[in-house]
């Protein structure tokens, strides 16, 4: 089971690189719905001789930890139909819905959230989903989901997430927050 697990791991690492670009000296991306579908037989193949869904790999990713943060959509949809855990943290402290945020993946972040994802999980203030959001469409989500616009990011020091945000210069984001009665 062990073994079945960590090839599931491996499964929903799938580097989604195409062919190396001699004339720019990159790499292309290449985005198929193909190359998901290949991911997904390998996750079928890997739970169908024992793999489990939430097995940790060694930094506490689980399988939908590594889907989210290779920007699988499809793989992430799918782990989250076969009942991964959406609201579970790495050693980073962070969570699936954290890591979308972060990279700005809106159409993953539905997807977790529509999975049932909690937009207050995390395992510390500081990574609370609302916590990377970098943009006010991406905190309306958030608060449209059940977020809490009155989080602190640092308890000890009362470091209000309004209160950040205005000092970073995101005035978009305050707008946002205010006219969700958050208290200022």
């Amino acid at each position: 089971v062990y073994v079945g697990s960590c090839l599931l791991l491996r499964a929903c690492q799938h580097r989604r690189w195409s062919a190396y670009d001699r004339r720019h000296g990159k790499r292309c991306i290449r985005e198929s719905e193909a190359a998901e579908s290949g991911l997904l037989a390998n996750v079928e193949l890997v739970l169908a001789h024992g793999g489990s869904l939430d097995t940790l790999d060694i930094a506490g990713d689980t399988a939908l930890h590594t889907a989210v943060n290779w920007g699988h959509e499809t793989l992430v949809a799918e782990l989250c139909a076969m009942g991964a855990k959406t609201d579970t943290s790495n050693k980073g402290k962070w969570s699936p819905l954290g890591q979308a945020v972060h990279k700005e993946k809106l159409a993953i972040v539905d997807t977790l959230l529509a999975a049932g994802a909690d937009p207050n999980f995390g395992a510390t203030p500081t990574t609370v989903p609302l916590a990377f959001a970098k943009d006010a469409a991406m905190v309306e989500r958030l608060l449209a989901a059940g977020a809490d616009p009155n989080i602190l990011l640092s308890p000890a020091t009362g470091n209000h997430l309004l209160i950040s945000r205005a000092l970073g210069g995101k005035l978009d984001i305050v707008r946002t927050l205010l006219a969700h009665d958050v208290e200022d």
